[in-house]
């Protein structure tokens, strides 16, 4: 049977693939977006809904929260300025979760980063204690630990989703591409024909954006009590062979060099596998990401020659 879900967030990279997969599953949704107009992605889904709202509005109606199973809070208040980072964006989540607490929902689910173990070890997994190394670690942290205690006194569930970095293609009509920098940097200097530098020996544990959106869904429909999630894939990428990927991508002339040495880091995410019958896995995924990231940055490219 279908819930009633409400998601900020929803209209993002990896939101919009949540939402498509919540819909598919027949839940009905709720997604809060700051431009409602610009969502018709969302909008040609079943049983989908898009309302105008600011999350960072301290005085926001949140009445919408009413009638509501379930709650994913997906989106990150960005200060123009940095500087308060952090205060804005713990400040955004405390309300949104006091405001599920008081509309009854029975469920919370928000959306971490593998970043609350900055510096990484040289094995972690849900249980490694919280260590940050940035604002936006601190601030991830911090709303986790907000979230557990507002959960124990409003008596809601609520399950922490560490998320590595995302890829796989923008394959919802319509929507959002997104990259983590580093690639973008690597994707801008192929298709320039510049040298690549990457330090020997760094790697990432990616996950899919398809099966990150699936994960969500078999944590909403889990009786799983409140706990930490891990959602990487089980296999590192080396940045190496990530470069080497794009240079071949982009047919590129670039030489790609290594610089430096860095000591190899891994998250294990085999309880999460276990529990929820995943195997998260982002070999396909990253190639779809590289031929998709390629492609804009040529056509970037080619329309600063043409305006020049």
């Amino acid at each position: 049977m279908g819930m009633e879900v409400f998601i900020t967030g929803g209209s993002g990279y990896v939101g919009s693939h949540l939402v498509r997969e919540l819909s598919a599953a027949g839940h009905e949704i709720t997604v809060l977006s700051r431009h409602p107009h610009q969502c018709p992605h969302l909008t040609s889904l079943p049983g989908v809904r898009v309302i105008p709202g600011d999350l960072a509005n301290p005085k926001y109606n949140w009445a919408c929260l009413d009638g509501h199973t379930a709650l994913i809070h997906n989106a990150i208040v960005w200060d123009e300025e940095p500087t308060e980072l952090e205060l804005h964006d713990v400040r955004a989540s405390v309300r949104l979760f006091e405001a599920a607490g008081k509309a009854i929902i029975s469920h919370v689910i928000y959306t971490s980063s593998t970043a609350v173990h900055r510096p990484f070890s040289s094995l972690m997994t849900e249980q490694t204690a919280l260590q940050t190394a940035d604002l936006y670690g601190a601030t991830k942290a911090a709303t986790e630990l907000y979230l557990f205690s507002l959960a124990t006194q409003h008596g809601f569930r609520a399950n922490v989703i560490r998320l590595g970095p995302v890829v796989g293609p923008s394959d919802v009509l319509g929507g959002p591409f997104k990259s983590d920098r580093t690639m973008f940097k690597m994707a801008r200097a192929a298709v320039a024909g510049h040298k690549i530098s990457v330090v020997q020996g760094s790697a990432r544990q990616f996950v899919s954006v398809n099966q990150a959106a699936e994960f969500y869904r078999k944590v909403l429909e889990s009786p799983s009590e409140s706990k930490v999630h891990l959602c990487v894939s089980h296999r590192a990428t080396a940045w190496e062979d990530i470069a080497k990927s794009i240079v071949r991508q982009a047919k590129s002339s670039s030489k790609v060099t290594l610089t430096g040495s860095e000591e190899y880091t891994r998250f294990d995410p085999s309880k999460a596998e276990s529990e929820f019958g995943i195997n998260f896995d982002s070999d396909a995924a990253m190639q779809e990401h590289i031929q998709q990231l390629v492609e804009q940055c040529q056509k970037e490219s080619l329309s600063t020659v043409t305006d020049g």
